[in-house]
């Protein structure tokens, strides 16, 4: 059995993934408030649900997936190390693929050209968030203009990815409506004025995309929203003017390769226990796409793997009437 965790602010859900008649099942074992947000707390949550459904972890547990937060992989106090420890010293710790893929994204744009774009979408989050005029007032301007207004969201949060993904979105949507909505507004006081920094960001953005040979779903048809013009070195988004920059190619595909190196890296670095762990090198043989295709290479094929396998889950495979020595011939 596998066991996975994850958490809200209050709340955690715990699943299992179970094998029935052959074939893997996730099944939802609760959602638990604990008592304390600690390991200690979270831990009694979790025992306290496979009691209620009869699951002893001593005797089935093979695995847990968590997000990567310190009070799940604490190398001596977090709820995975209390598991190991306590109920399963053969159990492996997985950290969610998903947590990581974001971590390693996150990772790779610091101190980059992202941190303008992001600078962009929390200031027009905040301008549209803190003043209920300004975001009706964009409104009437995009029904002027008949275009639907999206509200600009926060490119920030638990799933950075699509927080971000949904701000550009709105961005690009808004685009036009935007533009005017902030110039008209660029010559009030105060501290909500705000500078349209997108024209060179979206400059800087369709040099890069002329180099993808394919773009994608999203890419296309902000991509092919762009024209160009009479004037030199000047192209249209939504009919807004924006300046192309005689240095923007050069620039991008610097960064282009810059940015594709640093989340190589970074992948390279959050995912190296799939490369170099022996026990989950040896669970790829249960991988379908591994088989051979040759006929011959079947009989020996798994053989060390299975052999790994079994020395590593052997207190679990004797505990639940397993002949391990007649598995490993």
């Amino acid at each position: 059995m596998d066991l996975y965790i994850d958490k809200t602010t209050e709340k955690e859900v715990i699943s299992i993934k179970v094998i029935e008649n052959g074939a893997p099942r996730i099944r939802l074992l609760g959602i638990v408030e604990p008592d304390t947000c600690d390991a200690q707390g979270i831990l009694k949550a979790v025992a306290q649900k496979c009691e209620e459904n009869q699951l002893n972890l001593s005797n089935c547990l093979t695995a847990t997936a968590a997000d990567g937060a310190s009070v799940h992989f604490g190398k001596t106090t977090g709820v995975l190390t209390r598991l190991q420890q306590q109920s399963a010293p053969w159990m492996i710790k997985v950290q969610c693929i998903a947590h990581r893929l974001e971590l390693c994204l996150k990772d790779a744009f610091k101190e980059t050209y992202f941190t303008q774009i992001d600078d962009l979408l929390t200031r027009l989050y905040s301008l549209y968030r803190r003043s209920a005029k300004k975001w009706r007032q964009l409104k009437d301007l995009g029904e002027a203009l008949e275009e639907h207004v999206l509200k600009p969201t926060r490119a920030q949060g638990t799933r950075w990815i699509n927080h971000r993904r949904k701000a550009l979105v709105a961005l690009a949507a808004n685009y036009r409506s935007l533009s005017v909505h902030l110039l008209q507004g660029a010559d009030e006081p105060g501290q909500d004025k705000v500078k349209l920094k997108a024209s060179r960001v979206v400059a800087s953005q369709t040099a890069l995309l002329r180099q993808r040979e394919k773009p994608g779903s999203y890419l296309r048809p902000f991509l092919n929203a762009f024209t160009s013009t009479s004037s030199a070195g000047v192209f249209e988004f939504k009919g807004v003017a924006i300046s192309h920059h005689s240095t923007s190619d050069e620039a991008f595909r610097h960064q282009r390769v810059e940015i594709v190196n640093r989340i190589t890296d970074c992948i390279s670095q959050r995912f190296a226990t799939f490369s170099t762990d022996p026990v989950l090198l040896a669970a790829e043989i249960f991988d379908p796409h591994n088989m051979p295709e040759n006929i011959s290479a079947i009989e020996p094929y798994g053989d060390e793997e299975v052999q790994r396998l079994c020395e590593h889950f052997e207190p679990l495979l004797l505990s639940n009437g397993c002949n391990v020595a007649e598995v490993e011939r």
